[in-house]
């Protein structure tokens, strides 16, 4: 007597069954660190940013190669998936935190490169960056305290992309 197991059929059959669950299986895992990775490099993106911003306003005098920057905020990772990957991106930021924070960090920066940071008397207001970090912190603290934006990482990001100034203060974000 033979056994089901031993059945040609049988055995192809669980095979071809098999196969289908590990390529569903193989897609969800590709998925998941697709979406993992995005959400690493834009939340990185929101770091740099807050870093740079931060590092600007503990300057004595306003440097004004660095006020261009600053209200110009570059995301080249949020650019990059918003191009390229947008799926990644809507799977990685699903509350679309990421995507509100970065179009109010541009609009904000927008109203301030309307401002002249030069005085009359010829020199530079060296209040506008701590007045523009402040402007800034509200649109992130906002977004974190109604849980739009993933605290625990935004606060790796920032730990590790602060720049030397700012290294023996408090963490911005608390």
């Amino acid at each position: 007597m033979l056994s089901w197991s031993s059945n040609p059929v049988v055995t192809l059959l669980i095979g071809f069954l098999l196969g289908l669950l590990a390529e569903d299986l193989k897609r969800l895992i590709q998925r998941r660190h697709e979406s993992r990775e995005a959400r690493r490099r834009v939340y990185d993106d929101l770091g740099a940013y807050l870093g740079r911003v931060e590092a600007i306003s503990l300057l004595p005098t306003l440097d004004l190669l660095l006020w261009n920057e600053v209200i110009s905020p570059q995301a080249p990772n949020f650019d990059y998936y918003i191009a390229h990957e947008p799926g990644a991106l809507l799977r990685a930021d699903a509350n679309r935190g990421v995507y509100k924070l970065v179009e109010r960090l541009r609009g904000l920066g927008s109203a301030y490169r309307d401002r002249n940071p030069l005085s009359p008397e010829g020199g530079t207001d060296d209040n506008l960056p701590q007045t523009f970090l402040r402007d800034v912190l509200y649109r992130y603290e906002e977004l974190l305290r109604n849980g739009i934006l993933d605290r625990e990482l935004l606060e790796k990001a920032c730990r590790s992309r602060r720049q030397p100034i700012a290294r023996d203060r408090p963490p911005l974000l608390s």
